[in-house]
């Protein structure tokens, strides 16, 4: 693994049951997780990645306060090697993870006056009125955009790309009830040109 990761930080012990559902499933997909120090770099953890990649993650947690998917973070760092993992939870149980890179997170982030930003997926809608849960649906439960690392950015040549091909592999793989016909990925995709 990546000689840079001991440098990183304390090896991680997750701070809440989400964070231990992330990390279980990174360690589980063969990645090495430190703890930063005091969020050091624009992440709270360092992730090692089999290829070699070094990677930052700053990790969300929302739910039970009646905002089950609004995910607020400080001091993010936009990077290329930066991902926020959004952890929903019901009642103390990890439940659905979304894996943002930096970028992504930033472009739909609401910005607030302490300077956090906030991500709603719920309430939040998209320049062209498509609501975000829908128009990120492929960032859920998209572990290989970190394990992957080097694979998953190849395979794009900016953030439309990647929420379009992530979007495909998500109509491929969801239930016929959650998918989106061709008249309204059209209509959504005209929208945004």
């Amino acid at each position: 693994m990546n000689a840079n990761l001991s440098a990183m930080g304390s090896v991680a012990k997750p701070n809440g049951a989400a964070e231990a559902a992330m990390f279980g499933e990174l360690l589980a997909r063969g990645a090495a997780v430190r703890r930063m120090a005091d969020g050091a770099k624009g992440g709270d953890v360092a992730v090692a990645v089999a290829d070699g990649s070094l990677l930052r993650v700053r990790v969300a947690v929302a739910g039970d306060s009646g905002h089950s998917r609004r995910f607020r973070v400080r001091g993010l760092a936009v990077a290329d090697d930066a991902f926020v993992v959004c952890v929903e939870t019901r009642r103390g149980v990890a439940g659905d993870v979304w894996a943002f890179p930096s970028a992504v997170f930033d472009a739909y982030a609401a910005r607030g006056v302490d300077g956090s930003q906030e991500l709603d997926l719920d309430a939040g809608v998209a320049a062209d009125g498509q609501p975000l849960w829908e128009r990120l649906c492929g960032f859920r439960n998209r572990w290989e955009l970190i394990t992957e690392y080097a694979a998953c950015t190849g395979m794009v040549g900016g953030l439309e790309d990647m929420e379009d091909a992530l979007a495909m592999r998500e109509a491929m793989e969801a239930p016929e009830t959650e998918m989106i016909g061709l008249g309204d990925y059209e209509r959504f995709r005209r929208a945004r040109v």
